[in-house]
């Protein structure tokens, strides 16, 4: 071991053996307390009173009994001995690596003139030194090498390979300002660009590019190193695994893995928790995405994919719900998918939380059926007289099924809930009144006086009551709030249009 390094290594341990050692021990306790004011510095004007009457002068009192001062030694030496046992536990070296911090700018330990007179001879070879502090110095951490012992030192750093101070070294400046010219370079690294193989022109100091593969000129050699332009020469700064630098002509974060610059963008992300896109994901919410477009389309066979695309959602049990929920300012107008059974269903609403079915598709035979398509059919429960010449609306006053209530059986009408495209159909049942001479026509009517084209129909020929039937059938746009009714009339006599089986039925159709 060097002279210099033994030095280092005994002043190191020594400050750290005063702080584990003897610095918090009972010494602290005989230190705690007032302290005498003396005027005159040295304590001579200081005088102590002691119970025998006696007045001893400060600088003649003795400040700790026999008692304890064994008790002080005691304690020093336990713990001399348990910091030798104990100095191969990587728990307590962390300790002493610690002590060691602490301890860095207390002043330097000089040798001690009593102990120094001891007889003897320093070794002035590159061996270890025949003494204590030699084993200790090898038992002490190594992992941390700088704290106590590191071996012959190399002219430079380990990582970043700045140049070292050399011992009785002249023009010191000049290597510490180009290990401080290097730390400039690497420090919070950020280069320009990282595709250029040729320096540019006119650069300015301290400018830095990754230099890209097949470089040439003054870069030529340099391929994936970092060029730093500094005092109007290009340095090179040859990267380690691990370096860190940021594109900033790309806005890209680069790592050098060893062979390349590569992206930090793991390839793989598994087993998240949380992600956000845009937003800020919660548990409710562990995707969330605040975006204005998403694309979502096939890998295609030339990459290696089958061109098909499936997007598929699943859900534990039939019973449970599965489907998208379509909202207008986070209130659902829609909800698309399986719910509560695994019939397709499509239901709306207009406040979030009453819902209409508008379609259902039974999963077991693929039956549609739209639960809210405006239909009816209506019939009258009484004979309706209607006299001869006159067009008479139908008193319809009872439905067998009325969905949506679109049928005002109060005022035998149709009213249309929404504008569309609907059908109608009707049957008019001939009963004769005093004769049978009788011949009976009808038509749908639009808002009570409108014929619908296609509506209109009559029977010329014989009638026979309650057995002859004129059937109507048409398509009509309608828009919200249009009425139709059912007709009839009769020529050459009156006569009635039987209860129960005259009746008007309709449905949407578009």
């Amino acid at each position: 071991m060097r002279p210099e390094d033994q030095d280092r290594i005994a002043a190191q341990l020594a400050r750290v053996m005063a702080v584990a050692c003897v610095r918090n021990t009972q010494l602290e306790t005989l230190h705690a307390g007032l302290t005498p004011v003396s005027q005159t510095g040295d304590g001579s004007d200081v005088v102590v009173v002691d119970a025998a009457g006696r007045r001893i002068p400060w600088s003649e009192v003795s400040r700790i009994s026999d008692d304890e001062m064994r008790a002080l030694m005691r304690e020093i030496v336990d713990r001399l001995y348990t910091f030798h046992l104990r100095i191969d536990d990587p728990a307590f070296r962390a300790e002493i690596d610690r002590w060691a911090a602490m301890t860095a700018k207390w002043d330097a330990p000089k040798p001690d003139p009593a102990l120094s007179a001891i007889p003897g001879r320093r070794p002035n070879t590159g061996s270890p030194p025949k003494s204590i502090a030699a084993p200790l110095a090898r038992r002490l951490p190594c992992r941390r090498r700088s704290s106590f012992w590191r071996p012959p030192m190399s002219d430079t750093t380990t990582q970043l390979l700045l140049p070292y101070i050399l011992a009785a070294q002249a023009q010191k400046h000049v290597t510490h300002n180009e290990a401080l010219r290097l730390l400039d370079g690497l420090v919070q690294l950020s280069v320009l660009d990282r595709d250029l193989t040729a320096p540019p022109g006119n650069p300015d100091d301290g400018d830095r590019y990754i230099v890209g593969s097949g470089a040439t000129g003054d870069w030529a050699g340099w391929d994936l190193n970092v060029a730093l332009w500094t005092d109007g020469a290009w340095l090179r700064l040859p990267p380690r695994t691990g370096w860190r630098a940021w594109v900033e002509d790309e806005g890209l974060l680069l790592v050098y893995d060893g062979s390349g610059w590569v992206g930090t963008t793991p390839a793989t992300l598994q087993n998240l928790a949380l992600l956000g896109l845009g937003t800020t994901a919660d548990g409710s919410n562990p995707f969330s995405a605040k975006l204005n477009a998403a694309l979502w389309t096939a890998k295609t066979v030339a990459e290696g994919g089958t061109g098909d695309l499936f997007y598929t959602m699943n859900k534990e049990a039939a019973g449970d719900d599965l489907g998208l929920t379509l909202q207008t300012g986070f209130v659902t107008k829609a909800l698309v998918g399986l719910f509560g059974s695994d019939r397709f269903r499509l239901a709306v609403s207009a406040d979030g939380s009453i819902f209409f079915d508008g379609l259902s598709v039974d999963n077991a035979t693929g039956i549609v059926d739209q639960p809210r398509l405006p239909r009816f059919k209506a019939y009258t429960n009484y004979d309706n007289y209607v006299g001869i010449g006159t067009w008479t609306k139908i008193g319809l006053n009872n439905t067998d099924y009325n969905d949506q209530g679109a049928f005002d059986a109060a005022n035998n009408h149709f009213v249309a809930p929404v504008d569309g495209t609907y059908l109608f159909g009707a049957t008019l049942l001939y009963k004769a009144n005093a004769s049978t001479s009788a011949r009976m026509s009808g038509r749908l009517a639009l808002n009570g006086t409108t014929e619908i084209r296609g509506s209109r129909g009559e029977i010329s020929g014989a009638h026979v009551s309650e057995a002859t039937a004129l059937f109507l059938q048409t398509m009509v746009a309608l828009i919200a709030g249009d009425t139709v009714e059912l007709q009839g009339n009769f020529r050459a006599a009156d006569g009635y249009f039987a209860a129960d089986q005259t009746s008007f039925w309709g449905a949407k159709i578009g």
